[in-house]
């Protein structure tokens, strides 16, 4: 196309370097403005990617007839209002996780972008992680059999100065959750994207270290069964001394597998027949491509770049639709309002 698309990042905090590295890397489009409320945090941004469009008014992007598209990177709360604002501008958009803080705003957000024709994607970056990718089409094929199990983890260290430096973090009206909804964010989103659909929830929560600092929790573990009969395990927490551990397990009647997505071209173990074995291990020498990560922190992945792409494509007509839509991002935030509801509900057997 002769046109590139322009796009605009609304919120300039942690995860808006990953944003600009995947506009910049797109061929199909290019970065037109960034916005942020906070006047200081909008310069520096500014400054240190060599940016010369900001404003701290959003509306200004929003309904800027020379802005396509926008990334919405903001607290949780204001998700929701921004993308419905920018999609009724006519933009196309690509909103942070969580998708929103309720069912309800993204079923009603999915609904005005398809009335709109208009492409609204959700991040879920690790989808797009090459390996992780591929061991997602091993499941798809079959390859490990029937799956028996899922086990998805989370250790990471957050300190009450995180909570405190935030006027949003650690609130159930701000965050909606906290570790859940945020840290753990994509550990079930990809079990239950492997997984499919959760017939049954059960799960626990506390506040065991941080409860001087947040009204929300710290720690979780639960049980799920998904609908083809396979039964997951689930368990995180933000009160541990380790800064950043995932680990993700699939157990199949013909093989398992143990991955993170700390290190998304990293295998921890595996069993499986020989020749799923050869191609796997073929795939990770010969086919994946290894790319210099974007500035920011190490374990967000450099797989902003390829949602990024696709989304970039989707607005210029080359793709027909995104793989993480909508309706995707409803799921994974249905699965997350279950485990929340459950645990609070305290029942016991």
């Amino acid at each position: 196309m002769d046109k590139k698309i322009r796009h605009a990042i609304v919120g300039c905090g942690s995860i808006a370097p990953n944003h600009l590295d995947g506009i910049r890397r797109c061929a199909l489009s290019k970065i037109a403005s960034v916005c942020d409320r906070d006047e200081k945090v909008l310069r520096e941004f500014m400054q240190r990617n060599d940016l010369t469009q900001g404003t701290t008014d959003y509306r200004k992007i929003l309904y800027n007839p020379e802005i396509d598209s926008v990334s919405i990177t903001v607290d949780h709360a204001q998700h929701a209002p921004l993308t419905r604002e920018a999609l009724l501008a006519g933009k196309h958009v690509l909103v942070e996780k969580p998708f929103t803080i309720n069912v309800e705003d993204a079923c009603e957000l999915t609904q005005l972008a398809r009335e709109r024709g208009l492409v609204l994607a959700v991040v879920s970056q690790h989808r797009f992680d090459p390996l992780i990718k591929y061991i997602n089409g091993m499941v798809s094929r079959g390859d490990l059999g029937q799956l028996v199990s899922i086990w998805g983890t989370l250790q990471c260290k957050r300190t009450p100065e995180y909570f405190q430096s935030s006027y949003w973090r650690g609130t159930w009206a701000g965050e909606g959750g906290s570790n859940v909804i945020n840290q753990y964010y994509h550990v079930i989103d990809l079990v239950r994207w492997m997984g499919g659909p959760v017939a049954e929830v059960a799960a626990m929560m506390g506040t065991l270290r941080l409860g001087e600092y947040i009204e929300t929790e710290d720690t979780m573990c639960g049980v799920l069964r998904f609908e083809n009969g396979a039964l997951g395990s689930i368990a995180t927490t933000s009160a541990s001394e380790v800064r950043w551990r995932t680990r993700i397990d699939l157990v199949g009647t013909r093989g398992s597998l143990t991955f993170d997505i700390d290190h998304p071209d990293t295998l921890h173990a595996y069993q499986l027949e020989p020749k799923i074995e050869s191609e796997l291990l073929a795939f990770i020498k010969n086919d994946m491509t290894r790319e210099t990560p974007p500035p920011g922190k190490g374990y967000y992945g450099i797989s902003h770049r390829y949602q990024i792409d696709e989304f970039i494509r989707a607005a210029a007509g080359e793709v027909e639709r995104v793989s993480v839509d909508g309706e995707q991002g409803i799921e994974t935030l249905d699965l997350i309002t279950r485990i929340y509801q459950s645990a609070r509900q305290g029942s016991k057997a």
